[in-house]
């Protein structure tokens, strides 16, 4: 049974948290976490958790960037409590979606670099008549492994600079 605390107790989340979660809905929970530790609002509804975590794993993050017990208790709180009002628990779990969301915007940058790449690619590999090339551009893990080698082939020219 979780307790819950008055707010002025619950620290606010730290400023790397606070500026990685700009991502749609993820934003959109993260500022109402950010409300609660600043002691306006007293609840995390199990549906905005529940969203989270299903957006995380279409986007195949949700094995990768989070470890079995910060799983385990996203899951433990989806399936057991309606609303979050521990001040404990709601630091916990914003630290959570901070790190969902910090993934997030980091795939997003990933396809943001690979699509144009992709399409050039794919029209390219078309014309010099490969039909499977058609379906390139909209393939995600194609995307994202031509944008993973840009990000780090940018990364190291700029290094060197």
């Amino acid at each position: 049974m979780f307790v819950p605390i008055h707010s002025r107790k619950v620290r606010r989340l730290d400023n790397g948290a606070e500026s990685a979660l700009k991502n749609g809905y993820i934003q959109e929970v993260s500022e109402r976490l950010d409300k609660q530790t600043n002691g306006r609002q007293n609840t995390v509804y199990k549906q905005s958790l529940a969203t989270i975590r299903q957006k995380s794993i279409r986007r195949g993050i949700w094995f990768t960037a989070l470890n079995g017990i910060e799983r385990g208790i996203m899951n433990i709180v989806i399936k057991c409590v309606e609303t979050v009002r521990s001040g404990t628990v709601l630091q916990t779990i914003s630290a959570i979606v901070a790190k969902i969301s910090n993934a997030m915007n980091f795939l997003t940058k990933i396809e943001v670099l690979g699509k144009p790449m992709a399409e050039k690619l794919s029209s390219a590999f078309e014309k010099w008549g490969n039909q499977t090339a058609r379906n390139w551009k909209h393939d995600r893990a194609y995307i994202r492994h031509l944008g993973l080698d840009l990000f780090h082939s940018h990364q190291i020219w700029s290094l060197q600079a």
